[in-house]
């Protein structure tokens, strides 16, 4: 029985990634535990997947990620979003901590230090995603940290198993815990990548309630270490 391919990437040109990697032949691959196929394929509906298959989770490859040569200052290097307040209740910052993302071409898991912060636009009426985004943008790159996409709601859905949430059923049980978001918000991803600091920026944009952002930061390191 095929086993369809379970990232959609039909959104070619509009994924924007610096991770990843290809087959001889130069086509982009995803893995499962049985079997690998071709990024042209078209996205899975999930039904007929087989039985004990389950999605891989990679480490996040900061190989192709450029170095920056900006001034990045101290852990979480990003200021606070202008426009919204963030509760005590919203905010944690852990020694050690891991989050799965999706990296523009399959899941990527990565561990260190995290922040997580949930902020809350001050005025619903002038919330504006796309002014949002262009504000988490401009501060990243400002970093000097490397785009790996940003999507809107519809794109990310459909860049997520071709939109089919049915196929969270193949994500690994250990590793939903950790996945920070399965698609239908706005979405952005940054790598920043300086001297020996390895650090990812994922943002969120939720409108259904009002106007809020979800942040993680993560800058990678290893249990020995702290």
């Amino acid at each position: 029985m095929k086993t369809h391919q379970l990232i959609a990437l039909c959104l070619t040109g509009l994924i924007v990634t610096s991770c990843g990697k290809k087959s001889e032949d130069g086509k982009e691959e995803v893995k499962t535990e049985q079997t690998t196929e071709s990024s042209t394929s078209s996205p899975a509906d999930g039904s007929d997947t087989k039985k004990g298959e389950k999605i891989e989770i990679r480490n996040f490859d900061f190989s192709t990620i450029a170095q920056s040569n900006a001034t990045i200052g101290e852990f979480p290097y990003l200021k606070e979003i202008p426009g919204y307040k963030v509760s005590s209740d919203d905010f944690k910052e852990k020694d050690f901590d891991r989050i799965v993302v999706y990296d523009g071409k399959a899941f990527s898991g990565i561990e260190g230090r995290l922040l997580y912060k949930k902020g809350y636009t001050e005025d619903e009426k002038t919330f504006s995603l796309y002014k949002t985004i262009k504000q988490f943008e401009s501060a990243c790159e400002k970093l000097n940290a490397t785009k790996i996409y940003s999507l809107s709601r519809e794109e990310f859905s459909n860049a997520l198993f071709g939109g089919s949430h049915h196929l969270m059923s193949l994500f690994p049980e250990k590793e939903r815990s950790y996945l920070v978001s399965n698609g239908d918000k706005e979405t952005a991803l940054y790598a920043l990548k300086k001297d020996n600091k390895k650090v990812l920026f994922y943002l969120t944009l939720d409108s259904y309630s009002g106007g809020n952002y979800q942040l993680y930061v993560v800058e990678e390191s290893k249990l020995d270490d702290k």
